[in-house]
C-alpha cells in the first residue's frame, strides 16, 4: 500500500529510503510504497519515495476497492510505531475493500519510545504530547504541499487517539488554517491509548493506587468542549500552551471540511465516534475533571450533582451546529470480545462501514 510520513528518512539511493522508529521529525512529509522491516530487533523500516501523482495514481489502480475510491488519511494515536501500522494493514485493507470506496492511507508521525522519568514512563508521554505531537502538527501542515486539493480533489482523513491532538492542537494551533480541505473528518477515541498502564487494568482500584501520576499524564488529549462557544481555556502552567486557545482552533479545524462550489457550506461533516466505556476516557474523567470528546461526543454536558450527562447543541458553535454527527460506538464495541479496552477501535468493521457510508452521502459534483 501506500503510506505519508513526516519522519525523518535517510536516503539509500535509486528511491530507497530507511527510517528508525526512534527516528525524529523530518523536514518535510513524504510518501513511500513498498514498506517493510529490514530488521526486526532494530526496528528499522525500508521504502520507496515517491511523488504525489504517482501516490494518486497507485491509489486509483486499486480495482479491489471501486471506480471511485477516496484515500482516507489516517493519523494514528500515541506510542504506535510503523511496525505496529504495517502488522495490521493487510487486514485493514482487505477489510475497506469489501466496504468500497474508501482507502486507508496511514500517516505515521514520529513516536519517542525511550524511557524518561523513570520505570513508570510518565515522562515519555509528556515527551510526545507536548514536543513530538507539536511537531508533528507542524509537519502536518506541510502536508499540504503532498495533498494539493488539485492532486486529491475528493478525500477525508481519521483521527484515533492521540492523533486528534496531533491535528486539532497541533495543526490547528497557528493562525491560519492548514491550506488543505477534507469532504469527512473522522474524530475517533479522542483521548491518548492507555498502553503504559495496560498491566494495571484489570483491576481500576490497583491502578489508582500504583500509579496515580502516571494515569493523569495519560489522558489529556481534546476535552469534550473543543468546538462550544465558550470552552475552558483555564489551564494551569504549560498546558495552557497545549490545549488553551481552543476558539482559534476550532476556526481552523472547521475549515478543513470541504466547501460545496462557489464557497457554499461544508460537503460533509465532522464526525466523533465516541464510547463511555472507553477505560482511557474513564480514568480521565475521574482523575483530570474534564470530560473527553471520545467520552460523549459534541454539545453535551454534564451535571455536577448527578453527573449525568445531557445534549444541548446551542452549545456548539452556531457555524458548527449542523455539520457534525456523534456516533455511539459502545454498543457495537461491548458485543465484541477483543476489545477489553474499549479504545483501539477505528479499524474495526462497523467503523470501517460507517466511514463508507458517510463517503457514499457525499455528491462529488456538489
Amino acid at each position: 500500500g501506500v503510506v505519508i510520513t513526516s519522519i525523518k528518512v535517510v536516503s539509500k539511493g535509486g528511491g530507497k529510503v530507511e527510517f528508525d522508529e526512534k527516528s525524529e521529525t523530518g523536514d518535510k512529509a513524504r510518501f513511500l510504497k513498498d514498506v517493510k522491516e529490514t530488521a526486526r530487533d532494530s526496528k528499522k523500516i525500508q521504502a520507496t519515495e515517491i511523488e504525489a501523482e504517482e501516490a494518486k495514481n497507485l491509489i486509483n489502480s486499486m480495482g479491489e476497492i471501486d471506480e471511485d475510491t477516496t484515500p482516507l488519511f489516517c493519523v494514528h494515536g500515541y506510542n504506535v510505531q510503523p511496525h505496529d501500522v504495517l502488522k495490521g494493514m493487510t487486514s485493514v485493507l482487505v477489510a475497506f475493500a469489501k466496504a468500497g470506496h474508501y482507502y486507508p492511507i496511514p500517516v505515521l508521525w514520529p513516536c519517542d519510545s525511550v524511557d524518561r522519568w523513570g520505570p513508570d514512563k510518565a515522562g515519555q508521554y509528556e515527551w510526545d504530547q507536548e514536543v513530538f505531537s507539536q511537531q508533528a502538527g507542524n509537519v502536518l501542515r506541510q502536508f499540504v504541499d503532498q495533498i494539493r486539493d488539485d492532486t486529491f480533489p475528493r478525500k477525508s482523513l481519521m483521527m484515533h487517539s492521540m492523533g486528534n491532538h496531533v491535528v486539532f492542537n497541533g495543526a490547528c494551533g497557528a493562525n491560519n488554517a492548514p491550506g488543505v480541505q477534507f469532504e469527512n473528518i473522522f474524530m475517533v477515541a479522542a483521548v491518548s491509548i492507555m498502553l503504559l498502564i495496560s498491566p494495571y487494568l484489570h483491576n481500576k482500584r490497583s491502578a489508582l493506587k500504583t500509579c496515580p501520576r502516571l494515569i493523569t499524564l495519560s489522558c489529556l488529549d481534546v476535552p469534550f468542549d473543543i468546538l462550544h462557544k465558550n470552552p475552558n481555556n483555564s489551564y494551569i502552567g504549560s498546558n495552557g500552551n497545549v490545549y488553551a486557545n481552543k476558539e482559534k482552533k476550532a476556526t481552523n479545524f472547521f475549515k478543513m471540511l470541504a466547501r460545496t462550489k462557489h464557497g457554499g457550506p461544508p460537503k460533509g461533516k465532522l464526525y466523533f465516534l465516541h464510547c463511555y466505556d472507553d477505560w482511557a476516557l474513564w480514568f480521565s474523567s475521574y482523575l483530570n475533571w474534564e470530560d473527553r470528546v471520545g467520552q460523549r461526543g459534541i454539545g453535551k454536558y454534564k451535571w455536577t450533582w448527578n453527573r449525568r450527562w445531557y445534549e444541548d447543541t446551542s452549545l456548539v458553535r452556531n457555524e458548527i451546529r449542523g455539520h457534525y454527527e456523534n456516533y455511539d460506538c459502545g454498543g457495537f464495541i461491548n458485543k465484541m470480545s477483543d476489545q477489553s479496552y474499549k479504545h483501539s477501535y477505528e479499524f474495526d468493521s462497523f467503523a470501517i462501514d460507517f466511514y463508507n457510508k458517510k463517503s457514499k452521502e457525499i455528491k462529488p459534483d456538489a
